[in-house]
């Protein structure tokens, strides 16, 4: 009997430990969302000319450790929770016959939304200013899924906003998209294309500010 109540109390103080870090976890997590004035250009060549497309629109969200917030952001912080959202009737450049063209390469109409979601982001770096982040996470288009590589570059605001800035180089074909053409194919866009992104992200209490 006395064995048996050891045990259970042991089992009790484990059980209790578990759920305490787990609510310490949970409660060292802040969640971010992706302000308006967040930037996002797809950049790409042609036989007859260079072209990019501005993103006029996205939404979405970053789960962080609140340590990234502060002062103590260090090598070796992880997360792994953030998602973005971009509709591909936001993608725009400036010219109505070349965004018909990108529309119907990316069947917006069974594939509307273009989607980035995190699996795994490690802080490699820091500076007085910014850090470091190698990232890698499950990007979405016309359909098709593809794992990628990113290093992205994190800044802190004065008001305890995240900045991340970043480019990644791409091809069309990858994600099952043939690069668009015009004139009976005389014109064709080229299949490598290049994405930049500068991202505000900010929790609902705090006030956004450019850099």
């Amino acid at each position: 009997m006395f064995q048996r109540k050891n045990l259970f109390s042991l089992a009790l103080i484990v059980l209790l430990g578990l759920s305490t870090s787990v609510f310490a976890q949970q409660s060292d997590t802040v969640q971010l969302s992706i302000q308006p004035d967040s930037k996002m250009q797809v950049n790409g060549n042609s036989t007859l000319h260079k072209w990019s497309a501005d993103v006029k629109e996205m939404s979405g969200y970053f789960k962080v450790p609140s340590a990234i917030l502060s002062s103590d952001v260090k090598t070796g912080q992880e997360f792994s929770e953030a998602k973005i959202t971009v509709p591909v009737e936001k993608l725009d450049s400036g010219e109505g016959g070349m965004n018909k063209k990108m529309y119907g390469a990316l069947n917006k109409k069974k594939h509307p939304n273009i989607t980035y979601s995190l699996t795994s982001a490690k802080v490699t770096a820091v500076s007085d200013t910014s850090f470091t982040l190698d990232t890698q996470g499950n990007l979405t288009i016309s359909g098709n899924t593809k794992s990628i590589e990113m290093t992205v570059t994190g800044y802190k605001t004065e008001n305890g906003s995240l900045r991340f800035k970043g480019k990644k180089d791409m091809k069309m074909t990858d994600f099952g998209v043939n690069p668009p053409s015009a004139l009976f194919g005389t014109i064709k866009s080229d299949d490598d294309i290049s994405v930049s992104f500068n991202v505000l992200a900010k929790s609902s209490g705090s006030t956004a500010m450019n850099n």
